[in-house]
């Protein structure tokens, strides 16, 4: 894979950065969220290994190069806005710093206090309702219905 000469348009917020998904490449599974600069993005490009820009460290990182669990680019594309990366890997082992294989390894719907604490916007029965051909019902709370705007 030769990285182009030069990089697209894109948007970076005001520090620069960017948000990039890595996922791997295979599976599709989301493994993390990290952001990238533009030297990021060369860095991974040139070197088919995963560089980010560490916003609490304050640095780069090379992800996985200190435990030999780098993250080997297979592919990186850009959204249509040219505001986000999707990076593709091929990543071994653990992703995330807890040691998991994700850093998306917790789930609102898998923790019943969760579920108690946040009741479905809409209830079952009117969901089962709409989905009958009836029309269907809003999934906007009440108290936010002024801020939506129709048009």
């Amino acid at each position: 894979m030769k990285p182009p000469v030069e990089l697209p348009n894109l948007t970076y917020d005001a520090a620069g950065l960017l948000p990039a998904v890595v996922q791997q490449y295979d599976t599709g599974e989301v493994l993390m969220i990290v952001y990238m600069n533009e030297a990021a993005i060369l860095l991974t490009l040139h070197t088919q290994t995963l560089w980010f820009w560490s916003r609490s460290r304050g640095r780069f990182w090379n992800k996985g190069a200190k435990n030999e669990n780098v993250k080997r680019v297979v592919d990186m594309s850009y959204d249509c806005g040219g505001g986000a990366v999707l990076v593709a890997v091929d990543a071994a082992g653990a992703n995330c710093h807890t040691n998991n294989r994700s850093c998306f390894f917790r789930s609102f719907y898998r923790t019943e206090r969760l579920r108690q604490a946040n009741p479905p916007l809409i209830a079952p029965t009117e969901f089962a309702r709409a989905a009958g051909g009836e029309e269907p019902p809003t999934l906007i709370p009440d108290r936010h219905k002024e801020s939506v705007d129709d048009d």
